[in-house]
């Protein structure tokens, strides 16, 4: 998962993934500099692609 710094989805977005890994859920999370848009996009898909294709 991950979310702009500036997301106003941010704490939310924090609140799920400590709920995920309290529930025993091994979740990755990265936040950006940005809000919700297509630099944090770019950022996120860049990390995403290095798990899928490893």
């Amino acid at each position: 998962m991950s979310c702009g710094e500036q997301d106003a989805r941010i704490e939310y977005t924090r609140n799920i993934v400590k709920k995920m890994r309290d529930g025993g859920v091994d979740v990755r999370f990265s936040s950006y500099l940005g809000d919700h848009e297509w630099q944090v996009w770019r950022k996120s898909l860049y990390e995403f692609a290095q798990y899928l294709f490893k």
